[in-house]
């Protein structure tokens, strides 16, 4: 069960704006799929992004992290501007598919490694907020897929940016665990985060 008591995450990099200006983007041998997209959202607040399948959302949430390269435009938080040479820096980004997200061989390696200050007190802390501290030792994908989600929801948290996007975090959790999922993501944005989430509905 996940304890927002014990999530004491602050980011690294003091909380300002996520920017976007006159962004475009295009996959090779495509039309664009975004064009000519500005705006701006404030720090220490929650958005959401809602649209179907193909809408561009995961597209424009991978640019925003930086693991996609903008054909023309600038994204930054504040004065940083987000380098896709460096996917993460700023914005962290939980994917739908927690497949997608994990790759070390336990689950504290998993928790440790997402923290920037690597310690073991920190990804304890992080594993008993979402009830993950009785199977540390255990392979990420040898796990259900509802802890594989929350496994990856706790590595995304515990990258401490100033900006978080949540890809359908709900996905195959149970109304209690999306109570404290709530709640975490209050306590998030009462410290500055600025929090995207994308939904299909």
């Amino acid at each position: 069960i996940l304890s927002p008591a014990h999530l004491d995450v602050r980011p690294t990099v003091r909380p300002a704006s996520l920017s976007l200006s006159n962004l475009w983007f295009s996959y090779p041998r495509s039309d664009s799929i975004l064009k000519d997209v500005s705006l701006t959202l404030e720090a220490g607040r929650l958005y959401v992004l809602e649209g179907s399948n193909g809408a561009g959302k995961s597209t424009l949430a991978r640019l925003m992290c930086g693991v996609l390269r903008p054909t023309s435009g600038q994204l930054a938080v504040g004065q940083h501007p987000i380098d896709s040479g460096r996917p993460g820096d700023l914005v962290a980004y939980h994917f739908q598919n927690p497949d997608m997200q994990l790759f070390a061989v336990t689950i504290e390696e998993e928790l440790r490694l997402s923290c920037p200050i690597q310690t073991s007190q920190m990804s304890s802390r992080i594993a008993r907020a979402f009830g993950l501290q009785r199977i540390l030792s255990s392979h990420p994908l040898d796990i259900p897929f509802v802890s594989r989600k929350r496994l990856s929801l706790a590595a995304t948290f515990a990258m401490a940016r100033p900006w978080i996007i949540l890809d359908e975090p709900t996905l195959g959790q149970d109304d209690s665990t999306v109570a404290a999922l709530v709640e975490m993501i209050k306590g998030l944005l009462g410290i500055g985060v600025g929090i995207l989430v994308i939904t299909h509905s």
